[in-house]
């Protein structure tokens, strides 16, 4: 819900509105759950700068890269959730700003993800904006960020304007009267 909204709202509803804060996150974040554990394919940035199609995967709080042709069950621990420090995007990755031709579709799928360590990188650009959102947003949470990407923060303030509704069209909801039962249930003279 925007701020103009919130500010006329009344107490009750924007005590309301904050607890169904919490709710839609987690909504949105179930949403990029079921994505990544299933997997995606991505783009690794090599070292020589060239991209190479490999299959992303999160796995008991691991991030498991490996080759598509071959089993989701071998694929190699690449890093620890707990291990990210933070998230690179954009022309801020690693890659791109060693270079400086780059496809401008592409960069805003670009994300790198940096170890507690400030060693180790891992380079990589999503197939679609949907898969970057996902994974983005998704380790920024997990590794005690917010969820800042435009379509994340837009999802979780529709998610919260629905439920909000609901709640009100509950609470509202008057039931009907019940009749008093019949004197005699004979019906048919």
């Amino acid at each position: 819900m925007s701020k103009q909204k919130e500010k006329k709202l009344p107490i009750y509803l924007t005590k309301i509105n904050d607890s169904i804060a919490s709710e839609a996150e987690n909504m949105t974040l179930s949403s990029y759950t079921k994505l990544i554990e299933k997997g995606t394919k991505i783009e690794v940035i090599g070292k020589s700068g060239k991209l190479q199609l490999k299959f992303l995967r999160l796995k008991n709080n691991k991030i498991c890269i490996g080759e598509i042709s071959k089993s989701m069950d071998n694929m190699a621990v690449l890093v620890k959730l707990s291990d990210i420090s933070h998230v690179l995007v954009g022309t801020a990755t690693t890659a791109l700003s060693k270079t400086k031709k780059f496809d401008a579709e592409k960069i805003q799928n670009y994300f790198t993800l940096c170890s507690q360590d400030s060693k180790t990188v891992y380079e990589f650009c999503a197939q679609s904006r949907q898969e970057f959102v996902s994974w983005v947003d998704y380790i920024r949470y997990h590794t005690g960020w917010k969820m800042e990407e435009q379509e994340s923060v837009q999802e979780i303030e529709d998610t919260k304007e629905i439920l909000l509704q609901l709640v009100l069209i509950n609470r509202n909801k008057k039931k009907p009267p019940i009749p008093p039962l019949p004197v005699n249930y004979d019906f048919v003279d």
